[in-house]
């Protein structure tokens, strides 16, 4: 196997990761927002 081809696909799993950990970091603000907007 080519070495770029995984250095591409290391890149592209470390991308979608860092997309999964930022939209759950907004998630778990929006939730914040929500519970204090309730109270």
């Amino acid at each position: 196997m080519d070495i770029s081809i995984v250095k591409v696909v290391q890149i592209n799993l470390l991308m979608q990761i860092n997309k999964l950990q930022a939209s759950f970091i907004i998630f778990k603000e929006l939730k914040r927002n929500i519970i204090d907007c309730l109270s």
